[in-house]
């Protein structure tokens, strides 16, 4: 039975195309419980994906399945390993943890005393993440049914700059398949080719290779290809306000 939205995620259901665009960072719902113990610039939920899910509310139309978490990164970051589990980038920079403690700016999420316990991650994987992962493979499956392989485009935005982190300030898109590990070089440079086309700056596994989404799902099954795509929020947001600019639409 394929899942439907539900109090983690919204699912936009087509299968014409077999292709799912999902985005797990654009969700603002912080659980009360929580909300109490972070700070108040961590409330403005600075790392948010913005509005990433209306720049993809075409695709349904498209025939194309799109997925969306409801929950902030902050909550539980869908897109990281989890504990004990292989690093995205082995020898090279330290992942933020699947429930993060400090922002990409290096301040702290929560006040004194407030950071979550190893219970509380673990509630917080049992209810938000494995239910939000077990939902993709349930879609992926469905599609394989009808189509020899299927990609999962997973979608992300990022400010324009996050001074000392590597690359800032970004490029207008960085697109990754984990050095070829996730999908073919080919299908990589037909995105983006395209978008070179419309004469935006392109990088390609740099700074960005593609997190835990794409790296699991690029390797659980043959059939399946993945890869991420992260855009520099100055391309459709005032970075400022934090409103749409006017090139959003």
């Amino acid at each position: 039975m394929l899942p439907s939205s539900n109090e983690i995620f919204d699912i936009f259901p087509a299968d014409r195309v077999p292709i799912i665009i999902n985005s797990p960072h654009s969700g603002q719902q912080i659980p009360d419980y929580i909300a109490e113990l972070m700070t108040p610039e961590s409330l403005k939920l600075p790392d948010t994906d913005l509005f990433v899910d209306d720049l993809y509310s075409f695709a349904p139309h498209l025939g194309i399945c799109l997925v969306r978490a409801k929950f902030s990164r902050y909550v539980i970051d869908l897109n990281r390993p989890l504990p004990g589990g292989e690093a995205l980038y082995p020898g090279q920079r330290k992942d933020s943890l699947v429930c993060p403690v400090k922002t990409f700016r290096g301040h702290s999420i929560y006040k004194k005393n407030g950071s979550p316990d190893v219970v509380e991650i673990d509630r917080r994987i049992e209810r938000f993440y494995k239910p939000y992962y077990s939902a993709l493979e349930t879609l992926i499956k469905n599609l394989l049914n009808s189509f020899s392989r299927v990609l999962l485009f997973d979608a992300h935005s990022i400010s324009s700059e996050l001074p000392g982190f590597p690359g800032s300030p970004f490029p207008d898109f960085i697109l990754g398949n984990r050095h070829g590990k996730t999908c073919p070089h080919e299908l990589l440079n037909i995105a983006a080719n395209q978008l070179r086309s419309n004469k935006f700056s392109v990088s390609l596994n740099e700074p960005f290779q593609g997190g835990q989404i794409t790296k699991y799902f690029g390797e659980w099954n043959p059939r399946v290809y993945s890869f991420q795509l992260e855009m520099s929020q100055r391309l459709y947001l005032d970075e400022i306000t934090g409103q749409k600019s006017r090139d959003f639409d």
